[in-house]
């Protein structure tokens, strides 16, 4: 069976749910806030067909997402 990213694909804009940090980037022994929870970003690509890749607006970087660390930015999506 084929895993999935859903709800999220490539296109698809998000917002972070928690902050969104990574060690050792851009170098070994720093760290990058790639977001702040209430950042929005656009998923850019899946990783093994599981994982989405968010590129974040404010900070213009880009990294793996996990379950639970964004979700789907409803500001983007009309509600008749």
């Amino acid at each position: 069976m084929q895993k999935t990213a859903y709800p999220y694909y490539v296109g698809a804009e998000i917002v972070a749910t928690e902050a969104i940090i990574e060690e050792n980037f851009p170098e070994k022994g720093t760290t990058h806030t790639h977001a702040i929870e209430g950042d929005t970003g656009t998923v850019v690509y899946i990783y093994d067909d599981e994982y989405p890749t968010v590129r974040f607006h404010k900070s213009g970087t880009a990294t793996v997402v996990g379950e639970g660390e964004i979700g789907i930015d409803l500001s983007y999506h009309s509600v008749s």
